[in-house]
């Protein structure tokens, strides 16, 4: 990336700024002015993890709490470490982390014969007794339909909304997924592709909202200087797994040397959110692949949010080659919006994120995505074209602009000047 790529992104910097709204949003009175996340019940609320989900909850409590906005987040114990967007309040759920494959399995059977996926379902009472049989705000749960029908039912006169980051109700019938439905207030989907497999099973519903992910650009802004380094530098970041596809791209890199073509492949990331776990069989057949890349290619482990923006600042193109029907990574706006050319493939929600100011290639076609790579590692100009439309793209997705499409879901009116929620609030 070089200086002029990012004169140049700055300029389209002011450019959608001129053109974007300011949007603040707050809402009625009581309680119904707050919104409460509530993660995966132990989940880790911290940016130590790397998980996009709790990147999201952070980034709309952020910006609701800009807007004059109360904000609330529901963990377990011993889970918050490194947030200060406020408010938390600890809650004592009875089960924590993810169930087993045969609780899953037994779940399912309890929900074909009586309707509610109770082991699933259950723990989230203790979010509803946290909350009060009289809550009158918005409640966001992630990822957990089951949970929708237990908020609901405890706290009536609630606003239960369900964030889907991924196809949740695969393993739902029609019949118990329209049900589901009827107990939501809303169900956001990452992205129309998300929304449009949620509908297939619940009918077409105004309740089904789709709001793509966004991006901090104020955080995730493009270097002052151009990369160390001879060899322009290919970006990989995330989790070290066959579905995000960094077996393809170092497919893609034997192909570029064996046409003489310079370059450097950076991989960032682990098989999962803890960098200090030994490598899996997949991450050592990664090294294997790369032994014929001695000299361009690069192994990182995976790091904090804080951490990540250097890494798209030394790159100079950013390749999201996942090999399935990836909902809405993150990484894609992170990377345009730090001014980088951004390749990927043309799954699941990344092309409704990249649109028109990014490349695609077929997913799993290692050979097209070398001919992407080609392009863009052999000709600067076409990087830095791609570059700014990029920024100007993740502009349009900022942060702010997702919490103002949620907040138009979900009923709220602006009203300026409502005090914001305090971690003292719910001590």
């Amino acid at each position: 990336m070089s200086h002029a790529k990012t004169a140049g992104a700055n300029v389209g910097v002011k450019m959608i700024a001129v053109q974007s709204p300011t949007h603040r949003v707050a809402a009625t009175s009581g309680a119904s002015d707050e919104w409460v996340q509530i993660p995966t019940p132990g989940d880790h609320y911290s940016p130590k993890t790397g998980s996009a989900v709790i990147t999201i909850i952070s980034e709309i409590n952020r910006c609701h709490l800009a807007a004059s906005g109360k904000a609330r987040v529901l963990v377990a114990a011993n889970t918050w470490d490194g947030y200060d967007d406020g408010a938390r309040q600890v809650v004592n759920f009875p089960r924590i982390g993810t169930p087993s494959r045969l609780q899953k399995v037994v779940d399912r059977t309890i929900g074909a014969v009586f309707g509610r996926r109770l082991l699933s379902g259950r723990p989230y009472a203790a979010a509803a007794e946290a909350l009060g049989p009289g809550y009158d705000g918005v409640v966001f749960v992630h990822n957990e339909p089951a949970a929708i029908e237990e908020i609901a039912r405890l706290c009536p006169n609630a606003r239960v909304c369900l964030w889907a980051h991924n196809q949740l109700f695969r393993t739902y019938t029609r019949g118990q997924s329209r049900r589901l439905l009827g107990f939501a207030h809303r169900i956001i989907c990452c992205s129309n592709f998300i929304r449009e497999r949620v509908a297939a099973l619940t009918g077409e519903s105004p309740k089904l909202v789709a709001v793509l992910n966004g991006v901090n650009p104020d955080i995730f802004s493009p270097a002052d200087h151009a990369p160390a380094g001879d060899a322009p530098v290919i970006l990989f970041v995330g989790r070290m797994v066959r579905q995000k596809g960094p077996d393809v791209l170092l497919r893609a890199g034997l192909e570029l040397k064996r046409r003489g073509i310079r370059f450097t492949i950076r991989l960032v990331g682990s098989s999962g959110y803890d960098s200090t776990v030994g490598r899996t069989a997949y991450e050592e057949h990664l090294r294997e692949l790369a032994t014929e890349l001695a000299g361009s290619i690069e192994f990182a482990p995976a790091c904090s949010r804080s951490e990540i923006v250097s890494e798209y600042r030394r790159a100079d193109i950013l390749c999201v080659p996942s090999s399935w029907d990836d909902p809405c990574p993150l990484t894609v706006l992170e990377g345009m919006s730090c001014g980088l050319a951004v390749v990927g493939s043309n799954r699941g929600g990344i092309p409704e994120e990249g649109g028109q100011a990014m490349m695609f290639f077929n997913s799993g076609d290692h050979q097209q995505l070398a001919s992407c790579l080609a392009t863009l590692l052999s000709d600067a100009g076409t990087r830095l074209d791609m570059g700014i439309k990029g920024r100007r793209r993740a502009l349009t997705l900022s942060w702010t602009s997702r919490h103002a499409e949620v907040a138009s879901a979900v009923g709220f009116d602006p009203r300026p000047g409502l005090q914001t929620a305090t971690a003292a609030s719910y001590s």
